[in-house]
Order: structure tokens, then C-alpha cells, then sequence
């Protein structure tokens, strides 16, 4: 659903809707989703022109990816976020 309406400029829904999936994850104690709802929800604030938000939640994104250790899709992601934001994800994630 986020997918379909941040291709429809949506971005405020879209922020809505991850936010309420992510809110579920987290109670739920389930992370299934949790890095496809922070990756679109990066994705509408940068699209929102909230910068540092954008960043912030894409970090989040990557940081789960690497906790479920699954290197396919942390590659795939880590390109994404890289091409959108204009930058590395070592300039992102700074310990």
C-alpha cells in the first residue's frame, strides 16, 4: 500500500500508514516488515523535503536489515537509500 501511494504522491498517507505498521512491529514484537515500512517512510519524508527525518528513519532501515542478516536485501536497500539520498551509507551510519 505505501508503495502504490507514494507512486501517487502521497506522501503523507504514506507516512501515516508506515507509522501505524511500524507502531505494530513494535508492540507486536515482530520485525517481518519493519524495514520495508522504515525504508518507504525515508523515502516519503525525503520526498516531503524533511531531510534529516528521511535520514534518520533510512538508518533505522539499514540497521534492521543488518539485524536480520540478510545481505541480499541489505544490498538492494543500501543502493536504493544511497541513489535517493545522494550519499554512502557510511556517511549515514556513524558510531
Amino acid at each position: 500500500m505505501s508503495r502504490s501511494l507514494g507512486a501517487q504522491n502521497e506522501h503523507e498517507k504514506v507516512l501515516e500508514i508506515s507509522q501505524m505498521g511500524i507502531d505494530f512491529c513494535l508492540t507486536q514484537e515482530t520485525s517481518n516488515a519493519l524495514s520495508n515500512l522504515l525504508f518507504y517512510k525515508s523515502i516519503s519524508l525525503l520526498n516531503l523535503g524533511r531531510l534529516d527525518e528521511g535520514m534518520e528513519e533510512a538508518k533505522k532501515c539499514i540497521m534492521q536489515l543488518y539485524i536480520e542478516n540478510n545481505p541480499e536485501n541489505l544490498s538492494s536497500y543500501k543502493k536504493v537509500i544511497e541513489e535517493a539520498f545522494n550519499l554512502q551509507i557510511s556517511d549515514l551510519i556513524k558510531i
